[in-house]
């Protein structure tokens, strides 16, 4: 009996001590690729004035590294703290796990449009300022780094939140939607301020 109750105890020990190192690194790998993204953000912006530049597109590509080792990594821990909660039961899975779901998935998606099409974007345009680059690329720049920080902020929140820890699939449904519309909003003035600055240097008043 006491052997029984000892392999129990070192069962369940195992099992938090693992749960303790996945919760570690998910953090870290949350931690990591807001940074990263905070880092892209306020490169591109302080280069929008100036023509792109081999180390822009250099510094752009490691940080975009970066950010798929840590959404890899969230997708690895992840998947641990889901085995080891929930058995991978659906029913079990609570709205705040469902919101980190999608925010992780929409993370995946836009570090693939980010590696994929940005950065070989601004690679082809070297030379150029963006101000001269095309009004669809200027878009797609600024949605895609608007959509990246917004999703590590809210993936940081639902980390280390406690409020919202209860609340329901609801709330989750209204304010999601909610932090994307704003961050869209920003980043339309963002291209609005860069097509402003564009037809001032444009202007022949200068």
């Amino acid at each position: 009996m006491w052997a029984c109750i000892a392999n129990g105890a070192l069962m369940d020990m195992t099992s938090l001590i693992l749960t303790d190192a996945a919760r570690y690194a998910h953090g870290l790998a949350v931690a990591v690729g807001l940074g990263a993204a905070f880092a892209i953000d306020l490169a591109v912006l302080r280069a929008l004035g100036a023509p792109i530049t081999d180390a822009l597109v250099a510094r752009l590509a490691d940080a975009h590294r970066v950010i798929l080792g840590a959404v890899i990594a969230m997708w690895v821990t992840g998947l641990v703290m889901i085995g080891i909660r929930t058995g991978f039961d659906p029913d079990a899975m609570s709205p705040k796990l469902l919101a980190k779901l999608v925010t992780v998935v929409i993370l995946t998606l836009n570090a693939v449009v980010l590696g994929r099409v940005v950065v070989p974007l601004l690679a082809r345009s070297v030379g150029q300022r963006a101000l001269d680059l095309p009004v669809r690329a200027i878009w797609l720049g600024c949605v895609s780094g608007a959509v990246s920080t917004a999703s590590w902020l809210f993936a940081f929140a639902l980390g280390v939140s406690a409020a919202l820890k209860t609340q329901s699939a609801g709330f989750f449904l209204t304010v999601m939607p909610g932090i994307y519309a704003v961050a869209l909003v920003g980043a339309a003035l963002v291209v609005l301020a860069v097509q402003l600055r564009g037809a001032r240097v444009l202007s022949p008043h200068r």
